[in-house]
């Protein structure tokens, strides 16, 4: 049988079990992530974390503002002054730092979606108010890492916010280079 030979409520329930299982996922997964940077004498790959990729940042970072080797590669490349990469460690390190208690909470709310999946019935409206909490929940992060950058834009010169831009858009170009054309699976 074929999925477009299926019935709808097989298909719904085959993509709400996809997600209550990723949800799980994503929450085990964290957990086992290590806080802060590396040791400076281990490389990142050795400390659990992944080579490259957008991901390196984490769920709720700019891409700049998530991993110190970046941050501290970006300050290096626009000749960031010593007073400047004290303020921009600061307002990093504090948006970190409530990223980190988001994440209990995050996590939280993952694993209460995977419990009202695994219900004998599947409460939609409970489902429907868990997904609205994740969703606000998300929201704040975003906020939160919008004001840092805020913040972060008002300790560099507007010539250093441009060559960061131009860097960033450099990377991310070599990156899509490296990865090549993505295939779409069909349906």
């Amino acid at each position: 049988m074929t999925l477009t030979n299926r019935p709808l409520a097989s298909r719904i329930l085959a993509a709400a079990a996809l997600v209550a299982a990723s949800a799980a996922a994503v929450a085990a997964a964290s957990a086992d992530r290590p806080d802060g940077p590396p040791p400076p004498d281990r490389p990142m790959a050795a400390h659990g974390m992944p080579m490259g990729g957008p991901s390196m940042a984490g769920p709720d970072a700019m891409p700049w503002l998530g991993h110190p080797f970046m941050l501290q590669r970006l300050l290096d490349d626009v000749d960031a002054t010593p007073a400047q990469r004290k303020q921009i460690r600061e307002i990093v390190g504090n948006a970190q730092d409530e990223s980190r208690e988001q994440r209990d909470e995050r996590r939280r709310l993952a694993e209460q979606m995977a419990e009202l999946f695994a219900q004998p019935s599947v409460d939609a409206k409970a489902v429907e108010a868990l997904r609205q909490k994740m969703l606000a929940q998300h929201d704040q992060s975003s906020r939160r890492m919008t004001q840092a950058m805020l913040e972060v834009s008002r300790v560099l010169t507007a010539e250093q916010r441009q060559q960061i831009a131009e860097t960033m858009k450099t990377r991310r170009e070599a990156m899509d280079a490296r990865r090549g054309p993505v295939e779409r699976p069909r349906r």
